[in-house]
């Protein structure tokens, strides 16, 4: 929450306290909040990567947690796809074994001195 100076003259004193403003109404403010408690050390790289980056911290942790999560769906495939991606990889080798066993010549035998 953002704070401000607010001052003011009554009765011939000066008067000032702090008022607090009202957080903007953004999408941000909306979204799901989790806290994480950091190891040692781990906020003040974040922060560093995040300077680096010329991004605010939530950034880079949510840009990294997004790299990680899109990276470990990679590998995860449904075995009927998995399976169907196999019989084309046994196909395809099948294919170049049987090429290059057609395709070979036999060398002379090596002559005798």
């Amino acid at each position: 929450m953002a704070i401000g100076h607010v001052c003011s003259m009554a009765l011939g004193q000066y008067h000032c306290h702090m008022k607090s403003k009202t957080p903007q109404d953004t999408e941000s403010r909306h979204a799901d909040k989790y806290i994480v408690r950091f190891p040692e050390g781990m906020r003040e790289q974040l922060k560093e990567e995040a300077r680096l980056n010329k991004r605010t911290m939530n950034a880079e942790i949510v840009s990294r947690l997004d790299e990680s999560l899109r990276a470990s769906a990679r590998f995860r495939m449904p075995k009927d796809e998995l399976a169907a991606n196999l019989d084309q990889i046994m196909e395809n080798l099948r294919t170049q074994i049987a090429y290059v066993l057609d395709n070979t010549t036999k060398q002379p035998p090596a002559e005798e001195k």
